[in-house]
């Protein structure tokens, strides 16, 4: 048992050794304005950013291991013609998410990957502000969930030079099990290619395709 333990460590030291270490996340903005033909008769606008740093150490050409923290803000507002009136919703998220990456093709500069992840977050209870004719009449606490879930997506790797990188992440082809809990008890799950919660989770902030940038020490 002892010499097995002594095996892997070496093993594990080794290969620590060897591993290089990278910097790197995504980071993305996104501002969207909705009306229903008419401004005085009702619109929508949201607006939401989202910043997601990581450290990785590729351990051999095949393996990279790693860790992203999850950062993401977004605000809507909706505006009510008839009666003057402004709905305003904050929401913010936080969440952790450690990964392994298996490169399985190489061409020139390019190279092709799966990443597998566990995600975990929190969206803490904001409130939405209801306003008439400028004058704030009430404010609804709004439900605070935390998510988790596991997704596997397919990428493309491109190498600019030794240090620098760019991932191209195909979110269309993401397969993921997602699963909330809400304060009042009650509970979604979904699976599947894509699948998605709803329009506040940490899930459904991910656009069809997404772009990072690393660093390699």
């Amino acid at each position: 048992m002892k010499k097995a333990i002594l095996t892997i460590a070496l093993v594990a030291f080794a290969m620590a050794a060897n591993a290089q270490l990278i910097l790197g996340g995504q980071c993305g903005v996104n501002n969207q304005t909705r009306n229903d033909g008419n401004y005085s008769v009702s619109s929508a606008s949201s607006f939401s950013f989202n910043i997601n740093p990581k450290v990785g150490y590729q351990l051999n050409e095949k393996i990279q291991l790693g860790a992203q923290v999850i950062y993401g803000y977004s605000t809507t507002k909706s505006y009510f013609g008839k009666d003057n009136t402004f709905n305003v919703t904050p929401v913010s998220q936080f969440g952790f998410s450690p990964y392994v990456r298996w490169n399985f093709g190489s061409w020139k500069n390019c190279s092709l990957f799966l990443e597998g992840s566990f995600v975990f977050g929190i969206s803490p209870e904001t409130k939405t502000t209801n306003s008439v004719n400028g004058t704030e009449v009430t404010v609804n606490n709004k439900d605070k969930f935390t998510y988790m879930g596991i997704h596997i997506v397919p990428g493309l790797n491109y190498s600019f030079s030794e240090h620098f990188s760019m991932d191209l992440y195909i979110n269309i082809a993401r397969l993921a099990w997602n699963h909330i809990s809400h304060q009042d008890d009650w509970v979604e799950n979904s699976f599947g290619f894509s699948a998605n919660l709803n329009a506040n989770d940490i899930n459904s902030q991910l656009s069809t395709f997404a772009i990072g940038f690393n660093y390699h020490l």
